[in-house]
């Protein structure tokens, strides 16, 4: 019984080749992000929407800014395993390789088909900038980011925290409004002085989708280490000078 379980199993033919066109809501994925004190990290995901049978295409290749990128092979473990051979097909490019720009372009290609998507400013470093003037509790702030390209997705755990000595307030995403390079929100009562401000969540600000052609969905994603900005706000219990 077990010789004839082993030769049934050395008799399976092996999963049939695909082709881009075969994917049911097929998906691009890129992944990119500075780790604080690591290295850069690049990686493109190309896979359907829903993932079930092996749909290997071992003609597919990658490239960003023109630079080809390495296929990776082999299964990954973790929540949610995938294997790189069969359903989800990954890539990597080496950082230094990096094209710093205005605008990126990835192609993804079986030989037959060829899918394009086009990125704004990826890899520059994100930057906000705050009002020099000394504010107080109630006036509108408006912090300038750049590049003013970045959109704000839908979802996404976003605002800001400021801390002054022992003291520390949360602005939330509802409170603030966002706008091309612009974030403003009102100044809350309870902190004064030197105020720092740090913007977290900032994976919910991403470079810009210009081009997504082929696949049923384009994404990007980033996590930017932005330096923190110092705002000054004089004490809302300040007695004017005789």
């Amino acid at each position: 019984m077990l010789l004839a379980l082993l030769l049934a199993c050395a008799e399976e033919p092996p999963p049939a080749q695909h082709k881009l066109l075969d994917f049911f809501e097929p998906i691009v994925q890129l992944n990119t992000g500075s780790v604080p004190g690591g290295p850069e990290v690049i990686q493109l995901f190309v896979h359907p929407k829903m993932v079930g049978k092996c749909h290997p295409i071992p003609t597919l290749t990658a490239t960003l800014d023109g630079k080809p990128m390495t296929r990776l092979t082999g299964r990954v473990m973790g929540p949610e395993p995938y294997d790189r051979d069969c359903s989800i097909n990954e890539f990597s490019l080496d950082p230094k390789e990096l094209v710093v720009g205005p605008s990126h372009a990835l192609v993804v290609s079986d030989g037959a088909t060829t899918w394009r998507m086009g990125i704004s400013d990826v890899f520059s470093p994100r930057v906000a900038t705050g009002p020099t003037a000394e504010l107080a509790a109630g006036d509108p702030v408006t912090l300038t980011w750049s590049p003013a390209t970045d959109v704000v997705a839908e979802q996404g755990d976003i605002g800001f925290e400021l801390v002054a000595g022992a003291k520390r307030v949360v602005v939330k995403r509802k409170d603030i409004t966002f706008a091309p390079g612009a974030l403003t929100f009102t100044m809350p009562p309870g902190i004064s002085g030197d105020v720092t401000l740090s913007v977290y969540g900032t994976a919910a600000l991403q470079p810009e989708i210009t081009a997504c052609e082929g696949p049923k969905t384009c994404g990007v994603s980033r996590e930017y280490d932005v330096p923190a900005v110092t705002l000054k706000v004089k004490a809302s219990d300040a007695v004017a000078a005789p």
